[in-house]
């Protein structure tokens, strides 16, 4: 009897123990909000679980992530050193008593990694690198050490490439996941890398309190032993900067669209006035290539990447892309008008039956004297017999561009491969005149053989961008072989978000 009144008393002593705790937790006055961030808690769920950054990873939970955190850092100190961000957080909500911990590397890392100030980097689009078509970011900082010298450092997310194996990369890049890497380096390598490609870089310098920036600097810290697995639509370069400037300026997390770009970041720090300054860069010969004249427009002027449509053709269809544009899309400060789309389907509603969907097609322009390219992977009308046939297939495509004034004219060969008729060589051209920045007209043909059957493809459209989101179109729609002749008038409508 005894013995059971001790085991009840101890019982309610520790579920009283246990209730205490969880009620200084609930009615401490820290913002749980800015806990979920620091640990990358977003949409209801883990974006990082990593074991070297979840100590929750077995379960991962909000409140077992708090308390695991705590007890790792009251027992050994050199957790402290680990996630310095959120000792910073605990111990500012009493949730964490002040403790000695000696950091030799963490220190070496506050004092040559000097962020006076804080800048977003934006570089323009590559379409020669899957990781890269639709631009990347990073963060940076720069600032004076204690012996005066200046520093600037890069922080930056990107996919590891050289173990990948070349066939299986698309689906790796969407489905099976690439190995992530975060790597800090001098930020004047970064930015030769970029500008020895060819492309843009712009420089936004963060209006961030100095707070704020140890706060960011330190959270980053705590990413340096992490390698989570990189997505191209889902967890990207942008994406976790996103989330990590999230950390403390919460507010540009309200505008996070469907497939997260480094033009949106761009767009939402621009939107809530995060941007003290602007400065861009070029590589050395770009006004010889491009002429003098040549200026650029802020990212931030294009359009959104996924959008829906219904247009009317041979019936009414309805369009979803995941991502980016077409070349019926007018784009910014650009003659020749370029292709990049991700997991875009086209129902014909009236017929029932999908007419066209590109797993992952880019055509590629290049400004200066450069190598044009068309890539296409997906299904797509390409049969000799029938007209509403939908065919797996793949093909790919080099060749030159021109550019006359506000015209673009450029012609490719290569080849198709699909089934039943394999290897079909294929010759196309596109062409596009540039009234101004909303409004274009565009002209793409097609020739394709097997040896016995022909097929051409043309379709000429006039677009224009009537707001931020809406893209109407206009034109006509040929598709004609040995076996069928089919022309139809287009009119349709792009929203994009």
């Amino acid at each position: 009897m005894f013995k059971n009144l001790v085991y009840c008393v101890s019982f309610l002593c520790l579920l009283n123990s246990t209730t205490l705790y969880a009620n200084e937790i609930r009615q401490s006055p820290y913002k749980t909000d800015l806990w979920e961030r620091l640990i990358f808690f977003h949409n209801g769920a883990f974006q990082i679980t990593d074991r070297n950054f979840l100590l929750s990873h077995k379960n991962p939970s909000v409140k077992l992530e708090l308390s695991l955190t705590i007890k790792a850092m009251k027992n050994n100190p050199s957790f402290i050193c680990k996630y310095p961000a959120r000792y910073k957080y605990l111990t500012e909500n009493r949730l964490l008593a002040i403790q000695d911990a000696n950091c030799p590397n963490l220190k070496k890392y506050r004092e040559n990694v000097i962020a006076d100030k804080f800048y977003y980097i934006f570089a323009s689009k590559n379409f020669t690198s899957i990781t890269s078509f639709m631009g990347h970011s990073l963060l940076a900082v720069s600032g004076t050490d204690l012996s005066g010298k200046e520093r600037s450092h890069a922080y930056t997310f990107f996919a590891n490439l050289y173990d990948v194996n070349i066939f299986t990369l698309l689906y790796d890049a969407f489905i099976g996941g690439l190995e992530g890497v975060f790597a800090l380096s001098p930020l004047s390598e970064k930015l030769n890398e970029y500008l020895d490609e060819g492309r843009e870089i712009w420089r936004l310098e963060l209006n961030i309190s100095q707070q704020k920036r140890a706060l960011l600097k330190d959270s980053l810290w705590e990413l340096k032993d992490v390698k989570p697995e990189y997505f191209l639509h889902d967890f990207n370069c942008a994406t976790i900067i996103y989330y990590s400037l999230g950390i403390v300026l919460p507010d540009i997390l309200a505008s996070q669209s469907f497939f997260t770009s480094p033009v949106d970041i761009y767009k939402s720090l621009q939107i809530k006035n995060y941007i003290k300054n602007i400065q861009i860069q070029y590589k050395e010969d770009t006004f010889e290539q491009l002429g003098k004249d040549y200026s650029t427009v802020q990212p931030s002027l294009e359009m959104q990447d996924s959008s829906i449509g219904v247009y009317y053709k041979d019936g009414v269809h309805l369009t979803f892309m995941g991502a980016s544009h077409r070349t019926r899309t007018p784009q910014i400060a650009t003659i020749e008008q370029t292709r990049l789309k991700i997991g875009e389907i086209d129902f014909n509603i009236t017929k029932n039956k999908i007419e066209n969907f590109s797993a992952y097609e880019y055509l590629d322009l290049p400004r200066h004297k450069g190598l044009s390219s068309h890539l296409f992977l997906g299904a797509s009308r390409n049969d000799y017999t029938n007209y509403d046939k939908l065919r797996p297939n793949a093909a790919m495509s080099f060749g030159s561009d021109w550019q006359y004034g506000k015209a673009s004219f450029s012609v490719l060969a290569g080849a198709r491969v699909q089934a039943k008729d394999l290897v079909n060589p294929i010759l196309e051209s596109f062409s596009s005149y540039k009234f101004n920045d909303y409004t274009t007209f565009t002209l793409a043909t097609e020739f394709q053989t097997n040896g016995e059957n022909e097929l051409y493809k043309t379709k000429a459209l006039f677009s224009k961008r009537v707001s931020k989101n809406l893209v109407i179109f206009a034109g006509y729609d040929v598709m004609k072989s040995n076996n069928f002749n089919e022309e139809h008038l287009v009119t349709g409508i792009d929203y994009h978000f």
